[in-house]
């Protein structure tokens, strides 16, 4: 497949798509069990959105089911 036609199937990047692919990246080091909460993961920049009011402070503590995440 080439990745002009990935590209061209995708929906259109909406603005609560884009913020649930941040999420999906932000919780991602916690899905795979490298940590255990997005805080502990050094290589992100979790913990600017949080400072910048984005995330409240617990956020990504319990588990997140990204699979229902249903778009407009």
């Amino acid at each position: 497949m080439s990745y002009e036609l990935h590209f061209a199937r995708c929906a259109p990047l909406t603005r609560l798509r884009l913020e649930h692919h941040v999420e999906y990246i932000h919780y991602n080091p916690v899905k795979h069990e490298y940590v255990a909460s997005p805080w502990e993961w050094p290589h992100s920049s979790f913990l600017r959105y949080v400072e910048a009011g984005v995330y409240e402070a617990g956020w990504g503590q319990g588990q997140i089911n990204f699979e229902d995440v249903e778009y407009a």
